[in-house]
């Protein structure tokens, strides 16, 4: 795995309500990225987060699991989480490890219980939101009536940043309304072409709309909307981003993920939308951060055991750097703990972290007198 700064990295926690679509949509983030051969299916208990014997057994999951997606320059750390309320402790460690909280909303059957237990913890962690509007190509999905539910539900800045071409298995393509233009699904990912005619009226109004709540968090591109000035995709993302951040936009995609349709355009909006660790940091901290690149602090997040390697140990590096090992301290217990052989996540599985910068995650096995929460500094 390549070596990636603060800067070019985002942690993003997928939640919701169960069934809404997290695990398949975390397996097709990592597949379009090129690091799988083949895509996995939970219904075939191959995927790369849900790798439990126990979450095979319940066809669900329990467990909360990293996966590590790279995409041109970005490194995305997908934290897939539990949908089950039994399993709610995993979706709050989750959002305490991440930047951002990506909320799956199943075209089918809208806002559910688990949707809006997991928008409040968010909401209570003021990490900043974006929703994923999934299973699509479903029998009965009706993009047009979530939508709508997402507005009354959780504030006009609820803003869609596309427009589904088609609905159910019709679901073909999506406009992209920080550009206007069509990117309709092919079995080598997507095309770029003008937006159909017979949506036309459609577009223009969500355009419109979009444009309009963007402009009104910035007060250039709100004097130049004002003035009828054109706004460009680049500023338009600027601010998009910046209000993603600080929780007035909560933009809204659609995807299909298990047929790999709209998954391109979520992996690329997680990367150049969501915010980085530096950026969440200084948003949660009113700019008042301390140097991200000062002394090394770490958290634990998630402990488990591993029948092959005992006690694995999740945690977030939230300032410093650190190569392969390291000494740190736990701030509980006072003593200095030695983290051997640091690993990246993907599931299960782990790469060796040969440098790890501020804002990333990683796991390290044996850490026995660590528990979940403890903070590691290196003094």
């Amino acid at each position: 795995m390549d070596q990636y700064n603060t800067q070019s990295i985002r942690n993003v926690a997928l939640v919701a309500h169960s069934g809404a679509g997290k695990t398949s949509l975390a397996e097709a983030l990592y597949y379009v990225t090129g690091k799988a051969s083949r895509l996995g299916r939970v219904e075939e208990h191959n995927t790369i987060s849900d790798y439990d014997p126990d979450e095979h057994e319940r066809g669900m999951s329990i467990n909360l699991a990293a996966v590590a997606c790279e995409w041109h320059g970005t490194k995305i750390n997908v934290i897939d989480t539990p949908g089950y309320a039994d399993f709610v402790g995993e979706v709050i460690s989750g959002l305490n490890a991440s930047d951002a909280a990506a909320v799956l909303v199943d075209a089918t059957a809208g806002i559910e219980v688990g949707t809006e237990i997991v928008w409040k913890l968010a909401s209570d962690l003021d990490c900043p939101r974006l929703l994923i509007v999934s299973r699509v190509d479903r029998d009965n999905a009706d993009t047009d009536s979530v939508v709508d539910d997402l507005r009354e539900r959780f504030g006009a800045n609820v803003a869609p940043i596309q427009v589904p071409i088609g609905n159910g298995p019709g679901f073909r393509g999506v406009v992209d309304l920080l550009d206007g233009k069509a990117r309709v699904f092919g079995d080598d990912g997507s095309s770029t072409d003008e937006a159909p005619d017979d949506i036309a009226d459609i577009v223009e109004e969500a355009r419109e709309q979009l444009v309009e709540a963007v402009a009104s968090t910035d007060d250039d591109l709100l004097e130049q909307y004002l003035e009828g000035e054109e706004l460009q995709r680049t500023d338009l993302e600027r601010a998009l981003r910046a209000g993603i951040a600080d929780g007035s936009i909560f933009p809204v995609l659609f995807t299909a993920a298990t047929d790999l349709k709209g998954v391109h355009e979520a992996i690329e909006a997680l990367a150049t939308l969501a915010p980085s660790p530096a950026e969440r940091l200084e948003n949660m901290l009113n700019g008042n951060a301390p140097p991200i690149d000062g002394p090394v602090v770490a958290q634990v997040f998630k402990t488990l055991a591993d029948p092959f390697v005992g006690k694995v140990s999740m945690f977030r590096l939230f300032a410093g750097q650190i190569d392969g090992d390291a000494q740190l301290v736990d701030q509980r217990t006072g003593e200095t703990e030695r983290l051997a052989n640091i690993q990246f996540a993907t599931g299960k599985e782990g790469s060796p972290a040969r440098q790890m910068a501020a804002g990333d995650i990683a796991f390290v096995t044996k850490l026995d007198g660590v528990t979940t929460g403890d903070n590691l500094t290196a003094n």
